[in-house]
């Protein structure tokens, strides 16, 4: 469960940094996404208890080999002498992802709660199995809202300048939404153990 929390912040907080290389300014995350993207693929291969898990398993899946690419594209100026006149298109794309993950970041962001919002369903699913759990339910929804309202802010961000970052607002309420999923993850024996056996899921209360 550690390394899912982990995880999950490596891929909703973005810092992106500063250096110079061939006397040109560059940038990069310190915080890479594809990392936390390979933890979460890692820790949910085995815990894939219900649907909704299942498919958050396959979107985390693709989430790792974008977030990778766009970690090159980061990183192209230490390998740029490797890339041949055959490979243009190649050097290309890595251009296009390096100017997409500076300049439109709050959509990354947004996806990034995404994933967390939709581990957050699938947990709300694992609960809702019995009327014994009301208080693991309310703090899924909770953190549910906080990761679309957290949404919000990342798209709004990419087209509506404000006197200070949209950070300011978009990570306290990741960070809350954060520690639903701890909450609500802390004491499930599927996703601590790996473990599970087959169960009725419910939509919101309701037997599907």
């Amino acid at each position: 469960m550690n390394f899912i929390i982990l995880g999950l912040v490596l891929i909703v907080f973005c810092f992106n940094t500063e250096y110079t290389a061939d006397n040109t300014k560059q940038f990069i995350d310190i915080l890479p996404d594809f990392i936390g993207y390979l933890m979460l693929w890692f820790t949910l291969e085995k815990r894939r208890f219900n649907a909704r898990m299942r498919g958050l398993y396959v979107t985390v899946s693709v989430m790792s080999l974008i977030s990778f690419l766009f970690f090159l594209g980061q990183i192209k100026v230490f390998f740029a002498n490797l890339i041949t006149y055959d490979m243009k298109i190649f050097d290309w794309a890595l251009d296009v992802l390096n100017y997409v993950s500076y300049h439109l970041d709050g959509i990354l962001l947004f996806v990034a709660v995404a994933v967390l919002g939709w581990l957050l369903f699938a947990m709300l699913g694992y609960w809702e199995q019995t009327n014994q759990h009301k208080l693991q339910c309310a703090v899924c929804k909770i953190g549910m809202g906080l990761c679309g309202l957290a949404g919000v802010c990342h798209i709004a961000s990419t087209f509506i300048l404000l006197p200070f970052s949209w950070h300011w607002i978009s990570y306290p309420l990741s960070l809350l939404a954060v520690v639903c999923a701890w909450f609500v993850m802390k004491d499930c024996q599927e996703m601590l153990t790996g473990y599970h056996e087959p169960v009725k899921e419910h939509r919101f209360g309701v037997k599907k």
